[in-house]
């Protein structure tokens, strides 16, 4: 029997990077071969850090999101453009994450799986002193950025060739990237059956026989998801609107006065547990375009319609559904309701936004990174299977992608 040490690391800018490391945590407590003992650990860097930490690393990123978008898409562009090794200087990271390290120190695993950028930099420290450890950075966006693209790392699991490209272009090697997809819940990947679909629709209060839109505010909010909803409830349209608005207490009180008001059915939900199951009975979402929310919405089959998009990846985000024919891509919440309208009215458009969000589906991805992981730990890197075709092409098109000089 092998013994084996895997830390799922990430820091909680959103709930994207939490699901998709809950999704790999589930999938590697399932799939443990019968000849390893897995010992796993989770952790989420940005409540285990002192408060300086976050005054400095992580406060003024929301800020700069909610109060000056276009500053951080200043700073984000500039960030790429200079291919940045670091979101932060490696000092902060170790006097402010102090207590991460020690977790680290003592826990000693094989392997770090890092889901987000900036636990890949700490994983990458925590190598260059262990480097018989293996460090995975699983990319949950459909866009790459330069601080993934470290020698340190032994494998990437990425969403789509062209993040391949970025990252060779930004000088990681090509035969240690999969293009594997971003991780999900396997809740998402089976449609409802009619008895499943009949029990959600009475659990939530919902009708059969009226469209199903669910709209949705992103793990950070930042949307004017109630100016969204204004919009649609003075449209004469029969559709069930179900807001869900996480943590964001202050927009659930603002759409529970809506509410009150409304002229068509809208039901609010705070935290919800059963996303999944919403998403496989609704006929459209509409929602801020994280990488987690999309790639939950494209395993389901769901239509697309994404708004207030955070500068940076989710800008990309609206891109990819757009030009592959999954989505729509209103420019402010005022084109939202317009957008609903033609989806659900357009029958065809309707059913061919579904087919192409099957088509982008990476339903395996989940299973595929586990599978890599498990490579992983028992095999060098440079071992594992890879498309010898796609690593050329990764090549061949990495100077297209690299940073000007």
């Amino acid at each position: 029997m092998k013994n084996y040490k895997v830390l799922v690391l990430t820091l909680s800018f959103g709930s994207g990077h939490v699901r998709a490391s809950e999704a790999i945590i589930n999938r590697l407590k399932k799939a443990v071969p019968q000849n390893i003992n897995l010992e796993l650990e989770y952790i989420d860097v940005i409540p285990k850090s002192w408060p300086i930490f976050r005054a400095l690393y992580v406060w003024p990123y929301y800020a700069m999101l909610k109060y000056a978008p276009s500053l951080w898409d200043k700073f984000f562009e500039n960030r790429v453009r200079k291919a940045h090794k670091n979101t932060a200087p490696e000092w902060a990271f170790r006097l402010g994450c102090s207590r991460v390290f020690r977790a680290i120190d003592k826990f000693k695993p094989d392997l770090i799986v890092a889901t987000e950028v900036g636990a890949c930099e700490i994983g990458r420290m925590v190598k260059r002193k262990r480097p018989e450890m293996r460090l995975a950075g699983i990319v949950t966006d459909y866009e790459g950025e330069p601080i993934w693209a470290c020698p340190e790392v032994d494998w990437f699991s990425v969403s789509l060739p062209e993040v391949s490209m970025q990252l060779v272009g930004w000088g990681a090697t090509a035969d240690r990237i999969d293009v594997c997809g971003i991780p999900v819940d396997e809740q998402f990947v089976n449609p409802a059956t009619l008895v499943e679909r009949e029990q959600i629709i009475r659990d939530f209060g919902l009708r059969d026989d009226k469209p199903i839109v669910v709209l949705m505010t992103g793990g950070m909010g930042f949307t004017r998801m109630d100016k969204a909803v204004e919009e649609l409830l003075n449209w004469d349209g029969d559709a069930q609107l179900v807001a869900i608005t996480g943590m964001d207490s202050k927009m659930k009180r603002r759409l529970d006065e809506l509410k009150s008001s409304s002229r068509c059915k809208l039901t609010v939900l705070g935290w919800c547990n059963r996303v999944h199951d919403l998403l496989r009975i609704a006929d459209l979402l509409v929602t801020k375009p994280g990488g987690m929310t999309i790639t939950e919405a494209l395993v389901a089959g769901i239509p697309i319609i994404a708004f207030d998009p955070l500068p940076g990846a989710e800008v990309k985000h609206c891109e990819y559904l757009v030009n592959n024919g999954a989505g729509l891509s209103a420019r402010g919440y005022e084109e939202v309701a317009g957008m609903v309208e033609r989806a659900l009215e357009d029958k065809i458009l309707l059913q061919n936004m579904k087919a192409h969000a099957y088509m982008l589906a990476k339903p395996q991805a989940t299973a595929q990174i586990v599978d890599r992981l498990f490579q992983l730990l028992e095999s060098p890197v440079m071992s594992l299977r890879s498309d010898k075709s796609d690593i050329d092409r990764v090549g061949m098109a990495a100077q297209a992608f690299a940073p000007p000089k």
